[in-house]
């Protein structure tokens, strides 16, 4: 599954594409993650990233958030 979610960041022309289609039910985070997205990996963990610049994410972790 993580090398599903890889290929689907790279294959993707934005974050904004992920999130307008919800690929990998990608959705923005909040509070003290706040600016940075996540993708659902096998319950209840999720690949988290941050947009670098327009055509860069880094993945920062993959943690169980809830």
């Amino acid at each position: 599954m993580i090398h599903h979610r890889i290929d689907e960041l790279r294959s993707a022309e934005s974050v904004e594409m992920l999130l307008k289609y919800r690929i990998g039910k990608c959705h923005k985070l909040k509070g003290n993650m706040k600016g940075k997205y996540a993708m659902h990996l096998k319950e209840p963990y999720r690949l988290v990233f941050m947009q670098k610049n327009s055509e860069t994410v880094i993945i920062t972790e993959i943690i169980d958030y809830h």
